[in-house]
C-alpha cells in the first residue's frame, strides 16, 4: 500500500510529465487519426478534458494557462462547439483554478473560443464566486473589465466584451446597469 507521501510524490511526477508532454500530445490531437489506434471518440475526448483541466490531488492545475488555452482550442477544432459547450458546462464547476485567481484572468486563460459564449461565460463566472446569491459588484465588473483592457493591450486573446456585459447583465442586480451601457 501506498503512504501519503508515495501518493503525492507519484501525482507531482504525473503533472510533470504531462506538462513536459503536452505539446506533443496536442500535435497528436490534431492528427487524422489522432493515434495509431483511431481518433478519440466524444466520451473519450471529454474524459481527456475532465482528468487536465479539473481540480486533482496536485496543489496546481495540471497544465498551466497556455497549455490550458492550447488544449481547449485543439480540442474545439477537432469536435466543435456542439461538443465543447455541453463538455464544458460539467467539467467548468470542477475546474481546478489556483485561488486567487480573478475572473478577468480565467477569461484570459480559456481563450476567445470559449469565451464566446455566455453560458461558458456565466458558468466560469460561477466558477470563481459570482453568482446570483453572490452577484457582483459595479467595482467587480469595473475591476474585470479593466483587467481585460491590460490584458488587450499587452496582446493577450481576451474574450468578446459584448458576450461579456450580457453574462454580467444576466444578473438581476445589474441589468438597471447595463441598460445604460
Amino acid at each position: 500500500m501506498l503512504s501519503a507521501t508515495s501518493r503525492r510524490d507519484l501525482v507531482q511526477q504525473a503533472v510533470l510529465l504531462t506538462r513536459q508532454n503536452v505539446d506533443q500530445a496536442r500535435q497528436s490531437l490534431l492528427a487524422h487519426p489522432t493515434f495509431e489506434t483511431g481518433n478519440l471518440n466524444q466520451s473519450q475526448a471529454a474524459k481527456l478534458l475532465s482528468d487536465l483541466l479539473c481540480e486533482s490531488s496536485s496543489d496546481a492545475p495540471v497544465l498551466d494557462p497556455l497549455q490550458r488555452q492550447n488544449l481547449l482550442s485543439v480540442m474545439g477544432s477537432k469536435y466543435g462547439p456542439d461538443f465543447m459547450t455541453p463538455t464544458l458546462k460539467k467539467i467548468i464547476p470542477h475546474l481546478a483554478i489556483q485561488t486567487g485567481t480573478s475572473l478577468a484572468q480565467v477569461l484570459v486563460q480559456f481563450g476567445p473560443e470559449v469565451t464566446s459564449d455566455v453560458e461558458l461565460v456565466r458558468a466560469l463566472m460561477t466558477r470563481v464566486g459570482t453568482t446570483d446569491a453572490d452577484p457582483p459588484t459595479d467595482l467587480q465588473v469595473l475591476e474585470t473589465i479593466n483587467r481585460l483592457a491590460r490584458y488587450a493591450f499587452d496582446g493577450s486573446p481576451v474574450p468578446d466584451i459584448r458576450v461579456l456585459v450580457r453574462a454580467f447583465n444576466s444578473f438581476v442586480s445589474f441589468s438597471d446597469f447595463f441598460v445604460a451601457f
